[in-house]
């Protein structure tokens, strides 16, 4: 049979563990403290810092498209890094343009289906835009991604129109779409509508 360990000892180590435990959550409450607020401030000058500099780049597609930065969207996003994230809304379309660790992201969505965001790259694709307009793996200034979208902004809202608008089919799909007149449209949305509600394939005859 064992020998039985003093119990003042276990009292002790209990104690110390107890003791270890508080301390760590002080810590770490006085660093939540110290740096929580540094750390949105930091973030909400980087955030200011980056509207500004989207109003002035978009400047000319604002007065021109009467375009405006939405300053509560993104600011809510989750936090990484220097990370920020500000929209832009044009009657047509929504623009989410994000920078972070020395990378800009653009994502369009079209007015009437605003949470269908879409990277800029895909619409690069889509329209079969020459390689040179997509071949970038990332967007490398605010001033490119305005002058890329004033460049190509009549194709852009034609695919965003209430006719033209359908992400459900594949890309060769979707662009014979664009090539029909509007009752063939029209017909081919009235012949996959029950399909489409039925969880069917779709007709790939388009």
């Amino acid at each position: 049979m064992a020998p039985r360990r003093p119990i003042g000892k276990g009292i002790q180590r209990s104690f110390g563990l107890s003791v270890f435990v508080a301390f760590g959550n002080v810590v770490a409450w006085t660093y939540r403290l110290l740096f929580s607020g540094l750390e949105e401030r930091s973030h909400q000058s980087n955030r200011h810092k980056f509207i500004a500099e989207v109003e002035r780049d978009f400047s000319y597609l604002f007065s021109q498209h009467k375009g405006r930065v939405h300053l509560n969207e993104g600011e809510n996003l989750p936090r990484a890094f220097d990370h920020v994230s500000v929209t832009v809304e044009f009657k047509e379309m929504r623009v989410q343009l994000t920078r972070g660790r020395g990378e800009l992201d653009a994502r369009l969505a079209p007015a009437s289906d605003p949470s269908e965001w879409r990277e800029l790259r895909f619409y690069w694709q889509f329209l079969n835009l020459p390689e040179g307009d997509y071949s970038l793996g990332t967007e490398t200034s605010l001033e490119q991604v305005a002058w890329r979208l004033q460049a190509n902004w009549d194709r852009l809202v034609n695919v965003f129109t209430d006719e033209n608008w359908f992400p459900s089919l594949t890309n060769p799909e979707w662009r014979r779409f664009l090539q029909l007149s509007h009752e063939e449209k029209l017909s081919v949305r009235a012949s996959m509508a029950p399909k489409l509600r039925k969880g069917s394939p779709i007709d790939h005859s388009i």
